[in-house]
């Protein structure tokens, strides 16, 4: 693959990345006064007009219907679940905590890739998984508290629910690449969208939530904005570059943006702290990425 193609895929990786983490900012905020439900429904549906105007710019693709379709159901599923847990992280724990835990996506893609994709791991992937583990550890603990108790970071709830998320995230993202094949990425990210829109949308509760929040409606759009364009910089990265090299540069960009977010908008206090164990994730993703 040429120099060029791996960086331009690279770049795209990571500006989805960034987008992924200041999309968890804008639900953070949400989460103060509307229900995961409600948040993702407003989400979903303030990313549809994102999506339809890139496939009406790109033109109709041709489709391999019936397995396109099974995927996007499949899809959904992963995408509604790991979205409703993830705002709920987001919701109890500090930013700069959740948003770097996800760095455990890549580690559980080199698995889920070698199992759906036939990508298998090297031993680089081996060593950088051992870093991941290692930073995540360290999110929440000074080093002395560190030695006392080593798994203290990963017995809060939000920690909990943010390993849950990485692990369906790198079934989502298998699931991903496996779907663009049978179209483009215009159409998969309008497909799912409408089936996330249509599923939650059944439910009274978080319609009502939605129409009984004006006030939500602005910051709404923005995150569906923001959800919208990440989303197809993930999925135009999956055409240059193997599901675990992807989310190595996402994660990688992410962990960044999530320490200075943390900090600036919610006055985390631990925040710097944590962006340097995130950077240590960093350094395991990026021997990943090599590998």
């Amino acid at each position: 693959m040429a120099t060029t193609a791996i960086l331009l895929g690279v770049l795209l990786a990571a500006g989805s990345g960034a987008g992924w983490a200041s999309l968890d900012s804008v639900r953070k905020r949400l989460s103060e006064s509307l229900s995961p439900l409600a948040i993702l429904l407003g989400l979903s549906i303030a990313q549809l007009p994102v999506h339809a105007a890139l496939l009406l710019v790109s033109g109709w693709p041709p489709v391999d219907t019936a397995p396109f379709l099974a995927w996007c159901g499949l899809a959904a599923v992963v995408a509604i679940v790991a979205n409703l847990l993830l705002i709920r992280a987001v919701a109890v724990s500090p930013l700069s905590l959740v948003v770097p835990l996800l760095s455990f996506t890549p580690a559980f893609t080199l698995g889920t890739g070698w199992l759906l994709l036939d990508q298998r791991p090297t031993a680089l992937d081996g060593m950088g998984m051992l870093l991941v583990v290692a930073g995540a550890l360290a999110l929440d603990s000074e080093p002395l508290a560190l030695l006392r108790d080593p798994l203290r970071t990963l017995r809060s709830r939000g920690s909990q629910l943010a390993l849950g998320v990485a692990g369906l995230f790198s079934f989502g993202n298998a699931i991903d690449r496996r779907t663009i094949v049978h179209a483009n990425e215009p159409l998969y990210a309008l497909t799912l969208t409408v089936l996330m829109v249509v599923a939650i949308g059944a439910l009274p509760r978080p319609r009502r939530e939605l129409r009984e929040a004006p006030e939500q409606r602005p910051l709404l759009l923005a995150g569906g904005a923001i959800m919208g364009a990440a989303l197809l910089l993930q999925l135009f990265a999956f055409r240059i570059l193997p599901v675990a090299t992807v989310d190595a540069a996402k994660r990688t960009a992410a962990n960044g943006v999530s320490a200075v977010l943390g900090r600036v908008l919610f006055e985390e206090r631990d925040a710097w702290r944590r962006g340097a164990a995130g950077l240590v994730m960093s350094a395991g993703v990026a021997l990943m990425l090599l590998g």
